[in-house]
């Protein structure tokens, strides 16, 4: 089922795809294994970090 019906929404989508505002989600797919890397990196470095500190409130303040 298609949402955009009319072809004034169909022209409203295209321009919203084509401004700037979108254009850095547009990338050569040479960089976006590279990008997914990085953000794979970043965030399970944040989930360890969080892990850590939880380990070591629970052993600070258990019993």
């Amino acid at each position: 089922m298609c949402l955009l019906t009319t072809p004034k929404q169909r022209c409203e989508f295209a321009a919203v795809l084509s401004s700037d505002a979108f254009a850095h989600y547009i990338q050569p797919m040479s960089e976006q294994p590279s990008r997914f890397r990085r953000t794979l990196v970043q965030v399970m470095t944040m989930q360890v970090v969080a892990l850590l500190l939880l380990w070591w409130l629970q052993a600070r303040y258990a019993n």
